[in-house]
């Protein structure tokens, strides 16, 4: 959709490229505006630490801090932080 709304050629390694770098500033917008990534709590209702009761996801538990850790990993940030490393290429 993009590409058609605006003319673009990207490849979807393209808009992956964009949205990582997107993600990264808001990181890094964040952090300087006194937001600790890790700081950020998850509700309970959403944390996976109490099964869903009825539903697809019904009897289900998860651990979405350990999957926030490996989101943060593969951005190439601190997992146990979110902090960015590196300043992303350009």
């Amino acid at each position: 959709m993009f590409n058609a709304a605006l003319g673009f050629d990207l490849s979807p390694e393209d808009d992956m490229a964009i949205g990582g770098r997107v993600q990264d500033l808001r990181q890094r917008f964040n952090i300087k505006h006194g937001i600790e990534p890790a700081a950020v709590a998850v509700n309970t209702l959403v944390d996976g630490s109490k099964p869903a009761q009825k539903g697809p996801a019904e009897g289900l538990t998860y651990d979405l801090y350990a999957m926030r850790r490996s989101a943060w990993r593969a951005m190439g940030w601190d997992e146990n932080t979110g902090h960015p490393l590196e300043l992303p290429d350009v």
